[in-house]
């Protein structure tokens, strides 16, 4: 139902390779190469969920008390930009699940092609593992099983709200980034499958709970 949809902060830590673009192994195949795209975002957000959890559970054990967020302690010392940077900064999450986007585009880059069209079949295959996350979380959750007034009625504004989002996507990376405007030139068609990447690895975190959308801090935390 859904198309194929910034690398930001690479979430460092022991994975093998996936060996994408490795010229001396045998090209795995095309369903290979998804399952183990999946996999590997799977592991990382696995790896955040543990240590978030480890964190709750030191605080809890210690006694310590939730940060306060940026906006909850209103005084002179936040009103110049530098203070309330700082004070937004102490709350960002030390693990945070939009980390993991980039994590197999990026061992894909270090594994193969840098050119145009290396780049974006590396794009490309991380931006189809977040799609299939993102369509396995909207069918469960506008599932025509659902029975519950409160549940069809949250449905209904989530298929609303989803269909906006796609016309925005295709706005924002195809008309912007891929539609042919002269002044980006040929990174254009990799600044497409980049932004397509990001935001629909941003769109399932959202559905699965796991990326917040606040309006309270710039911080996300």
């Amino acid at each position: 139902m859904l198309r194929i949809i910034f690398a930001v902060v690479v979430f460092a830590f022991a994975l093998p390779s996936l060996g994408f673009c490795d010229d001396g192994a045998a090209m795995p195949s095309d369903e290979e190469i998804a399952a183990q795209a999946s996999a590997t975002i799977k592991a990382c957000l696995d790896v955040v969920d543990a240590k978030v959890e480890e964190e709750n559970v030191a605080r809890q054990k210690d006694g310590a008390a939730e940060p306060a967020k940026p906006d909850a302690v209103k005084g002179v010392e936040k009103t110049t930009p530098e203070a309330f940077l700082a004070a937004a900064a102490k709350n960002k999450p030390r693990y945070a699940s939009e980390n993991c986007i980039g994590i197999v585009a990026d061992d894909c880059l270090a594994n193969g092609d840098e050119g145009t069209l290396g780049m974006m079949q590396c794009y490309g295959t991380e931006s189809q593992a977040w799609d299939a996350r993102l369509n396995a979380s909207y069918r469960e959750q506008t599932s025509a099983s659902l029975k519950k007034p409160e549940e069809q009625a949250l449905a209904k504004h989530l298929r609303k709200m989803q269909t906006a989002w796609i016309a925005w996507r295709d706005a924002t990376c195809e008309v912007v980034y891929s539609g042919g405007i002269p002044l980006y030139g040929e990174d254009a068609k990799v600044d497409g499958v980049y932004c397509d990447m990001v935001l629909t690895a941003r769109q399932a975190l959202s559905l699965e709970g796991k990326m917040i959308l606040s309006f309270d801090t710039p911080s996300g935390g």
